[in-house]
């Protein structure tokens, strides 16, 4: 039985480092913080969200916070959702407006480098304004 079970888990473990091997390629190899730049990132494009109707419809307002690599094209790429409030009424809308975004990308020692950057997105409702 010990033996079977072996032979299962090898002959699956080349497909299983197949996807660990496409997933970690996705990612940029190096990603610099802000302080490690010689020159930062600076927005060019920023696409405002839209209000999701059930929102909307619901008198919620929140925020999404989230973090993203800005590539060296500008691109925005790996986002990762840190706080949303109220958890995930926001979080699509958040992400597909993140993805629109154009950055002149970060510069170290004259070179474009891929680079981390957070932002908040806030929602608030109509009915809540003075």
């Amino acid at each position: 039985m010990f033996l079977r079970n072996n032979h299962t888990m090898i002959k699956f473990l080349p497909v299983v480092l197949l996807v660990l091997l496409v997933g970690c390629k996705s990612t940029p190899s190096v990603v610099y913080q802000e302080g490690e730049v010689t020159s930062p990132n600076a927005p060019i494009i920023r696409v405002l969200p839209k209000y999701p109707k059930s929102a909307l419809d619901e008198n919620i307002s929140g925020y999404v916070k989230a973090k993203f690599v800005i590539q060296e094209n500008g691109s925005v790429s790996d986002i990762v959702i840190i706080e949303s409030v109220p958890e995930s009424i926001f979080d699509a809308e958040a992400i597909r407006v993140l993805k629109k975004w154009k950055y002149k990308p970060a510069l170290l020692n004259g070179k474009t480098v891929n680079s981390w950057a957070e932002t908040q997105l806030d929602w608030n409702h109509p009915s809540t304004k003075t």
